[in-house]
């Protein structure tokens, strides 16, 4: 009974661990930014939207699929929790871009205002305004 649990503990953190470090991947090159403005239903849902969920949901019926032989409430706990340890990656990747992005962009930024050159604000017009 304790090796079963184990085993199901296990599969639990491989499927999510790999749907983490895909999902960290896919954010950290930027496919979810590039691919955010090609909407595919109606401008509720893109394909950068698709792309942050694709992780979570593969890690989620992997984990399912591995699973089989238990039964219904543990085969849903186990997606379920494959999915939350999947998507705990994206939670630490968007800590680090609060904690070491942002700050650099803010003090930049601060930095080209008080200097007579317009500064590049990559959150308004990014680097086409500095064309008006």
């Amino acid at each position: 009974m304790g090796e079963s649990k184990s085993l199901y503990w296990k599969t639990i953190l491989r499927f999510g661990v790999i749907g983490g470090f895909v999902a960290f991947y896919i954010a950290v090159i930027g496919m979810t930014e590039s691919f955010s403005q090609r909407f595919l239903i109606g401008n509720i849902l893109s394909l950068g939207h698709l792309f942050i969920f694709a992780g979570t949901v593969l890690a989620g019926v992997s984990t399912a699929r591995s699973l089989k032989n238990e039964n219904d409430f543990s085969i849903i706990r186990g997606g379920a929790l494959a999915g939350v340890v999947t998507s705990l990656f994206l939670v630490v990747l968007i800590i680090l871009i609060q904690i070491l992005v942002i700050p650099q962009i803010n003090e930049y930024l601060s930095l080209k205002s008080n200097s007579n050159e317009k500064a590049f604000n990559p959150f308004n017009g990014g680097c086409f305004d500095s064309l008006e």
